[in-house]
C-alpha cells in the first residue's frame, strides 16, 4: 500500500504531466510540437490519450481552413418481431456544455471509430439499452454518416443551410447479432 506522501506525489505528477500535455496540445502547429507528439512513442500514446479523453481538436477549426465535414453515428436496432428503431447518437450541438463534455460522444468520435475491436461491445451496450423483455433486440447495426459542408465564397450569397441530419455518405461499421446472454 502506498503511503499518503507517495499518493500525493503521484497525483501531483499526473496533474503536472496532464497540464504540460494540454499546453503542448493547444499550441498551434510548430516543429517542436511535431517532434514531441508525432515522432516519439510517448507522444503518439499521448495523442491517443488526448483524443480518448475528448480533448482532441485541430487548429483547422479556425479560419481560413475550417473543417468541411460533419459526421455522426446512428444505430439501427432490429427487434424479434421485425420492427426497427433508429437511435441517433446526437451531435454535440444538441447538448448543453456539461453533456457535451461528459457523454459517450467522446467515445463515438474519438475512441470508437479508431478501434474496431470495441464495436461489438458498443453494439451489446446499445442492445441492452434498448432491451425489452417482450420484444428483445436481435441485431444492432452501427453506421457512420458523413456530410460535406460546402465552403463559403466571399462576395456570393450564403447558400441555404442543409438539414444537418441529411448525411449522404454512409459507412456501415458493424452489424451485430444479439444473443440472449448479451442482454443480461
Amino acid at each position: 500500500m502506498l503511503g499518503k506522501k507517495a499518493v500525493k506525489i503521484l497525483i501531483s505528477a499526473f496533474i503536472l504531466a496532464h497540464l504540460s500535455l494540454m499546453f503542448l496540445w493547444d499550441i498551434p502547429p510548430c516543429s517542436i510540437k511535431k517532434i514531441l507528439l508525432e515522432q516519439t512513442r510517448l507522444g503518439r500514446e499521448a495523442v491517443i490519450y488526448m483524443r480518448w479523453a475528448g480533448l482532441g481538436h485541430s487548429w483547422k477549426m479556425f479560419a481560413p481552413n475550417v473543417p468541411q465535414l460533419s459526421s455522426r453515428f446512428e444505430s439501427e436496432i432490429t427487434f424479434r418481431d421485425g420492427t426497427k428503431k433508429v437511435w441517433v447518437h446526437s451531435p454535440a450541438e444538441d447538448r448543453g456544455f456539461s453533456r457535451k463534455f461528459f457523454t459517450l460522444r467522446n467515445c463515438w468520435q474519438n475512441f470508437f471509430y479508431g478501434y474496431p475491436a470495441a464495436w461489438p461491445e458498443v453494439a451489446r451496450y446499445i442492445a441492452r439499452f434498448h432491451a425489452n423483455p417482450e420484444n428483445p433486440p436481435t441485431a444492432v447495426s452501427i453506421t457512420h454518416l458523413i456530410a460535406v459542408i460546402p465552403p463559403l465564397d466571399p462576395g456570393k450569397p450564403v447558400p441555404p443551410v442543409p438539414n444537418r441530419y441529411e448525411h449522404p455518405y454512409r459507412k456501415s461499421l458493424i452489424t451485430y447479432t444479439v444473443s440472449a446472454k448479451d442482454l443480461t
